[in-house]
């Protein structure tokens, strides 16, 4: 969601992003892409924390479960361990300014 400096929702700004992406306008895309970084991080790292939140409810379901009466579980508890580190590495990534 594009914003400008007063959090109000900026359709004109929008529209000025868009018709730089259309244009292949790359210096008013970078433009924009630097006006908002601090926003753009923000908003990724809630999305990360909230996504890892929800795998760990995930994973805790798992935790008392018999694999011989869900035969995917283990593969299910190696691809969510799996996820949860690819997600912890963008989150120290994007924790670094």
């Amino acid at each position: 969601k594009l914003v400008d400096e007063n959090g109000n929702h900026a359709t004109a700004l929008l529209q000025q992003f868009y018709q730089a992406c259309v244009d292949e306008d790359w210096a008013t895309q970078q433009e924009f892409h630097e006006h908002y970084e601090d926003l753009t991080r923000a908003a990724l790292l809630e999305h990360v924390d909230a996504f890892l939140h929800h795998l760990d409810l995930l994973s805790a379901k798992t935790i008392g479960r018999d694999p011989n009466t869900h035969p995917r579980l283990p593969l299910i508890r190696q691809h969510n361990a799996f996820v949860k580190e690819i997600f912890l590495a963008v989150r120290r990534e994007l924790a670094v300014p």
